[in-house]
């Protein structure tokens, strides 16, 4: 991982610098691109009535009376931490990352890519590209420098990070290496895209995984995966906007896939 950084900071030498995650338990933020209300959970700022009522059903009017944190959207009066206390950690990261042209989701099985990603292809038009692992004989680093060149919106349920990490757990080594890896978070960035970093708790994911496929690994080996990811986010820091999210809060609702 110290590799990957020292490539990125060798490359950065005429590039922008994105600010370092931010990390917040049970709910997200970026920076600049959220606003924090007193008595409300983050919410982006360019958040649209029509966004609102995709994703609570319907706009309820509400007596302004002054009160402080109210906000009018359209002719609807409705209270920001009430809009707020209706939406799940999922919907706030589909809100938060529609802004980019591409959104890379990554973390270990159970965290929720795939339901952000079908999200992000429901509401707001996004191809979702599923990762799969190719045979050897392929140039894994072209393949994906191939999709991150296609035209479009996309949201990418895996990509180059998870190779980062399962490669060596599954099959003793990863087959991109240190400048592969800092190269492809920087066309992620030159897309307009982010990366999205969802983690969580072990035991927690044990569970999900338990419900949805009838099995799961030992919380020690999810823990083992969560701490690579970690660890890859942490060497990629400044390559490319980053969100990083838990979703394994009290928050959550519904199935995860």
């Amino acid at each position: 991982m110290d590799l990957i950084s020292l490539v990125i900071q060798d490359r950065q030498q005429n590039r922008t610098k994105f600010p370092g995650r931010i990390r917040a338990r049970g709910r997200i933020r970026c920076a600049g691109t959220h606003q924090k209300l007193p008595g409300a959970r983050i919410l982006p700022d360019h958040l649209e009535a029509e966004q609102i009522t995709a994703l609570i059903g319907t706009t309820r009017n509400v007596n302004n009376n002054g009160a402080f944190g109210a906000d009018t959207i359209n002719g609807h009066t409705e209270h920001v931490d009430q809009i707020a206390a209706r939406l799940t950690v999922f919907d706030e990261l589909t809100i938060a990352t529609s802004k980019y042209e591409v959104v890379v989701l990554e973390g270990c099985d159970g965290t929720g890519k795939t339901t952000i990603a079908r999200a992000l292809a429901e509401r707001h038009g996004y191809a979702v590209i599923h990762s799969d692992r190719p045979p050897d004989a392929f140039d894994l680093a072209e393949r994906y420098r191939e999709v991150l060149a296609r035209p479009g919106k996309m949201a990418l349920d895996r990509s180059f990070i998870s190779e980062l990490v399962y490669g060596p757990f599954k099959y003793g080594r990863s087959r991109l290496s240190a400048p592969d890896a800092a190269g492809l978070a920087f066309r992620v960035a030159d897309r307009g895209g982010v990366l999205v970093h969802l983690t969580g708790s072990a035991d927690v994911i044990a569970a999900r995984l338990r419900a949805r496929d009838g099995y799961a690994p030992p919380p020690e080996r999810i823990g083992a995966l969560i701490e690579s990811y970690r660890a890859i986010f942490d060497a990629l820091a400044g390559a490319a906007p980053t969100i990083t999210s838990d979703t394994t809060g009290p928050d959550t609702t519904g199935p995860v896939t």
